[in-house]
């Protein structure tokens, strides 16, 4: 073509992509609003932002919403995330959810999967604190080997581990034990967990069952405590004691 190429037109033709570039990007800002990259800003320097969540995703386009949900667990796994900041990318997160396609959840639960075969204890504990509440939509066995690897867990672990197993959420753990081996699972946990546990996480432990206990059925309730009291310890009177004193829901 007889085109001449040389340093002041290569310098030409780079400012031009830039600034073609920066109008496809304010175009585009324009056509699908608010972006999922300054909606992460956002709740990065600002922990005060949780009310304004409902109105942020309404600024956004589905494009842009799918997007961010897809984006905040992995943001919220770097090293420099505050406690605070996980809390609020959560509560974010659930709002994105009531507004986002079905199946884009269900394909982002169905990575619990690989999380148990492949992750360790901490990252399957951590995701789940986003996608507890979508186990539902897990087939039943991948639904039952995600609660038994739960279950065991709260026996055969540490104070931490029991912190990240509540921060999961203490309620959701019992809304999906509906067959009898979620049940045997929860009565071996108990029992091991009053021989086998450490006493000094007994009110942690408790706390989570509590959470656990208010989906279950009354009766099962019952022979938890039946069984307990004719154990004829002193912890296990303790914990009759505390169970008694459960919250109703």
């Amino acid at each position: 073509m007889q085109e001449r190429v040389d340093v002041h037109s290569a310098s030409v033709a780079a400012h031009l992509v830039e600034i073609i570039t920066e109008e496809i990007g304010e175009n585009y800002s324009e056509k699908l609003g608010y972006k999922a990259e300054a909606a992460i800003e956002k709740v990065k320097i600002d922990p005060s932002c949780a009310s304004i969540f409902k109105n942020m995703v309404g600024q956004m386009s589905t494009v842009e919403r799918v997007k961010l949900f897809r984006m905040i667990p992995g943001v919220c796994q770097e090293e420099d995330i505050l406690e605070e900041t996980v809390e609020n990318f959560i509560r974010l997160h659930e709002v994105l959810a009531k507004s986002i396609p079905p199946n884009v959840i269900e394909e982002e639960a169905e990575r619990i999967k690989d999380y148990l075969n492949h992750k360790s204890r901490d990252e399957i504990l951590f995701y789940l604190r986003f996608f507890m509440e979508h186990l539902g939509l897990l087939d039943e066995n991948s639904r039952s080997a995600v609660l038994t690897y739960l279950l065991d867990l709260l026996w055969d672990c540490s104070h931490d581990v029991l912190l990240s197993i509540d921060k999961i959420g203490r309620y959701r753990l019992g809304k999906y034990l509906n067959n009898s081996l979620g049940m045997d699972t929860l009565n071996a946990a108990v029992e091991q967990r009053l021989y086998r546990g450490n006493p000094e996480d007994d009110d942690l432990f408790l706390d989570i069952l509590e959470g656990i206990f208010t989906s279950l059925p009354t009766e099962y309730k019952k022979e938890v405590k039946r069984w307990l009291s004719n154990t004829g310890s002193d912890r296990a009177s303790y914990w009759v004691e505390r169970i008694e004193n459960f919250v109703p829901f």
